[in-house]
């Protein structure tokens, strides 16, 4: 059954989205070409990115839960690198699996 959402980018044409793009592509080349960690720049592109597009479609509460999954992957970023951000990766996915699943009604 499809239920309507109140995004909070309802009704707005797709002028954000090369915005949106412009933003995540200066932040990976911001990872590339200046800190030199590759993996922070893309991880912190595709967390953009993502937020973006759940903001598009969804309402306030999925672009929170959002953000929150994405904090365990910069938190393991940070404190392990690459091994930490994997596992953070995975708590995040299950952080968004668990909100999925207790709001499918």
């Amino acid at each position: 059954m499809n239920v309507a959402r109140a995004s909070p980018l309802d009704g707005v044409p797709d002028k954000f989205d090369g915005v949106a793009a412009l933003v995540a592509g200066v932040i990976l080349g911001w990872g590339f070409l200046y800190a030199i960690k590759p993996i922070l720049g893309t991880t912190a592109a595709l967390a953009v990115l993502s937020i973006y597009l759940v903001g598009r479609t969804a309402d306030f509460v999925h672009i929170s839960v959002v953000v929150v999954s994405w904090v365990p992957v910069f938190i393991g970023l940070y404190s392990s690198g690459l091994l930490g951000g994997l596992t953070g990766g995975v708590l995040g996915l299950l952080i968004y699996d668990i909100w999925l699943r207790t709001n499918a009604s």
